[in-house]
């Protein structure tokens, strides 16, 4: 981790700016930063037009401080298509709620280059109220791609979104839709991984009784621009509810980049894996299936030059996760291998 720091933060949860959510947005950040100890925090709240936009502005400032606590600009676009999350660089960037379009996939928007769309239980159905009356909310459509799309939400309160077969070891209590993010990254998205809680209580990182949906960011310091880069750069992580750090390398490449595999190179990976618990089982997946497996036992687990079937095709996702001996899991971002130049 030369050069890396990990910072953990809540990036999906709802206010009282919401039209469903509770509790102050003030009172949310302070609890946060002071009781939590989270190092980054987002509240995305529902379409917060005009003067609540403004309110979730003012509160981003207030409580951004450089090394101590960052805080990021977003709000949820809740779509018939799916929903996304929103997050800008900076308070200025051309990205605020008047874009939404219920009707439309978020994907269609020409979001600008410093916003990052994220989408959210992705592989599940249900119904909404929203300000203009009911619509049935769908799983996320991945027929329409978008540049802006850098991450993808794994876990959250309603479960873990990853793979399309119903999986209890895993947290996977919804499937047979066919929007995991495995099917995503089966037909060519290249998303990171983030966790979050999508909470209505104004409360980040609970869900329900437990703790749920944080992400870990590696990042060269803990300023707005640093965070911004990470996500950017799917240098991220999603974990259930516990900060365990956890940083997973293929060919020597960072979790969320891509390698390029030169003339009769393998493919082998390193990963630093500290738990808050014993970490029961490590895996690797690819193309869906697992790939390696370990069963350490131990609170933390390195791994070098360890070696991975090389792709089959022209180019092959890897992504690591974990479970700990208590039920918390961690996903790290994958790295993608590419045959071609």
């Amino acid at each position: 981790l030369e050069g890396w720091r990990v910072f953990f933060g809540a990036l999906h949860f709802h206010t009282m700016i919401s039209y469903d959510g509770d509790r102050d947005i003030s009172e949310a950040y302070a609890y946060a930063r002071d009781y939590l100890n989270l190092d980054v925090l987002a509240a995305a709240d529902h379409t917060p037009f005009g003067p609540n936009w403004e309110e979730m502005l003012r509160v981003n400032a207030a409580y951004n401080e450089p090394g101590r606590f960052v805080t990021l600009p977003a709000w949820e676009c809740a779509n018939f298509p799916g929903h996304v999350n929103v997050y800008l660089r900076t308070p200025d960037v051309d990205a605020t709620p008047v874009r939404w379009n219920p009707a439309l996939s978020p994907a269609v928007s020409d979001w600008p280059d410093d916003a990052i769309i994220v989408p959210h239980h992705v592989n599940i159905r249900g119904r909404e109220r929203v300000p203009r009356g009911k619509f049935w909310w769908d799983a996320y459509d991945w027929s329409v791609r978008n540049t802006r799309m850098r991450l993808v939400e794994v876990v959250q309160g309603r479960g873990n979104f990853e793979a399309d077969e119903i999986d209890p070891e895993w947290g996977i209590r919804t499937g047979g839709i066919g929007s995991s993010v495995q099917d995503a990254l089966a037909k060519g998205f290249r998303v990171g991984f983030v966790g979050g809680t999508d909470n209505h209580l104004g409360c980040p990182t609970r869900g329900g009784a437990l703790y749920c949906g944080m992400t870990g960011f590696l990042a060269a310091e803990l300023t707005r621009e640093a965070i911004w880069l990470a996500m950017e750069n799917r240098r991220t992580y999603a974990t259930s509810g516990m900060p365990i750090v956890c940083a997973f390398m293929v060919n020597d490449t960072l979790m969320g980049g891509e390698h390029t595999l030169s003339p009769g190179e393998g493919v082998r990976f390193s990963a630093r894996l500290h738990g808050t618990a014993p970490i029961e089982v490590v895996e690797v997946i690819s193309g869906r299936q697992c790939v390696w497996r370990d069963t350490p036992g131990t609170w933390d687990v390195i791994l070098d030059d360890v070696s991975l079937p090389v792709p089959e095709g022209e180019w092959a996702s890897y992504y690591l996760r974990l479970r700990q001996t208590d039920g918390y899991r961690a996903w790290a971002s994958p790295v993608w291998v590419d045959r071609r130049g």
